[in-house]
């Protein structure tokens, strides 16, 4: 009976060994590669088995193929001494000083498993000092999934990556890439505008025409009020350069005039108002639950829950600059699981349990300027466990085990049964998405 046997790693390991042995013995060599200035004795058999690009030159009608020498342009000494032991060994030294000409080497000769290892390198080696290089290394070479994995990385340490000589060495169309997120993680959106104006001061002269691109990105109504006024409309810079007037005047709105506005720079980023564990965030005044949350002019309001023994009518927003929950004036009625919409200016808490069992239909209007609370027209039903969301300055509300979907109009101060689900719900998500 026939026996098939196998060699395994052991014996091609051991070709490639010998084979090396006779590269540097120069024995049974074929052609000389000059690179940098010296010359390597190499088989063109093995050069073109690990290689497409000599396996095209020694087969192929290119003037290379008798050539007994055969320079190469575009290498020096080092990356091929460096290639050449990877062909005949399977091994190579990848450092980060060396990766991205031997990451164009391997490229050039079309070795595909050295380039995918310093893709790999570069990915796994990344720091604030050298990512912004190894991105712009990425996109010149197309490397999607690096650009990827370097965007990511500047983005999520974007604080101490501005800090290197790297970040100033941006090109606009870089730097709006990085900073067109909310994946940038800042715990202040202060960072970003500080870090756009250090940029484009770097090259004033040159600079000033991205201006109003890249300060277009930063979230100016975010910033703090205080900030704005003082830094952002007092910056000389920003005072004579018309050009930004309407972002100015956007983010005034949003601060000083309490004006609801949605735009992409009032949208928090990832880490704007840290929340999910990703950074420690100021604990509620008074411990509860089954409160609901709410956003007002770009606030987060904590309203009313259960402590335990009683309904609350306590009410805190989040302040993100100084990381403290802040109390506001306490609501007339005390309520859990209510639904908790802003609207008009206004913060609207509908509904809601008073007691085990026993639900209200009053509806509780919050005025941030004058700290204080009035009553609005009920709610047509007694619930909690609902929800609201704000469209169109109008408030929709749901939920509470009913499939009516009701409207309210602050304007009017009427409610309108506007529509009908197939389905009952309760404690379900309700948002806003593209006017819908």
């Amino acid at each position: 009976e026939d026996f098939e046997f196998h060699g395994g790693p052991v014996h091609s390991d051991g070709i490639l060994h010998n084979l090396d042995s006779f590269r540097n013995d120069d024995l049974f060599t074929d052609v000389v590669i000059k690179a940098g200035g010296k010359e390597f004795r190499c088989h063109r058999a093995v050069l073109a088995a690990c290689s497409p690009y000599f396996k095209a030159m020694f087969t192929n009608n290119y003037r290379e193929r008798n050539s007994l020498t055969i320079e190469i342009s575009g290498i020096d000494r080092k990356m091929m001494e460096i290639l050449l032991s990877f062909i005949y060994t399977g091994h190579a030294t990848i450092e980060p000083e060396n990766v991205p000409p031997l990451y164009e080497a391997s490229n050039l000769f079309q070795i595909k498993q050295l380039g995918d290892a310093c893709v790999q390198f570069i990915a796994e080696q990344q720091d604030p000092c050298n990512c912004l290089g190894f991105l712009r290394f990425a996109e010149i070479y197309s490397l999607d999934n690096l650009v990827s994995a370097c965007l990511r990385y500047a983005r999520e340490n974007f604080t101490e990556v501005l800090q290197h000589e790297e970040f100033l060495d941006l090109k606009p169309k870089e730097l709006k890439r990085v900073i067109d997120s909310d994946e940038l993680c800042v715990c202040k959106e202060e960072y970003v505008f500080e870090a756009v104006m250090r940029w484009v001061n770097h090259n004033v002269d040159k600079r000033m025409s991205s201006l109003r691109e890249l300060l277009g990105l930063v979230r100016l109504p975010l910033l703090h009020p205080t900030y704005f006024v003082q830094v952002v409309e007092g910056d000389p810079l920003i005072q004579k350069f018309s050009d930004v007037y309407d972002l100015i005047y956007e983010a005034r709105c949003y601060h000083v005039l309490g004006m609801e506005i949605t735009s992409p720079r009032t949208r928090p980023r990832r880490l704007l108002f840290p929340t999910f564990g990703e950074c420690p965030v100021g604990h509620f005044d008074e411990s509860r639950w089954r409160h609901k949350m709410g956003v007002l002019l770009g606030k987060a309001y904590a309203v009313g829950g259960y402590d335990g023994h009683r309904r609350l009518n306590h009410v805190e927003f989040y302040d993100s600059h100084c990381n403290r929950w802040k109390e506001v004036a306490p609501m007339i009625e005390a309520v859990s699981s209510p639904a908790v919409a802003g609207c008009a200016k206004k913060l609207f808490v509908i509904g809601g349990g008073i007691e085990d069992d026993v639900c209200t239909n009053v509806v509780q209007c919050f005025d941030p300027e004058t700290d204080s609370w009035n009553l609005r027209a009920n709610l047509p039903i007694a619930k909690n466990c609902i929800s609201a969301a704000s469209l169109n300055q109008m408030i929709y509300v749901c939920g509470g085990l009913t499939p009516n979907i009701f409207c309210y109009d602050p304007n009017t101060d009427v409610w309108m049964n506007v529509a009908q689900m197939d389905y009952k719900v309760e404690n379900c998500g309700m948002s806003v998405c593209n006017s819908k």
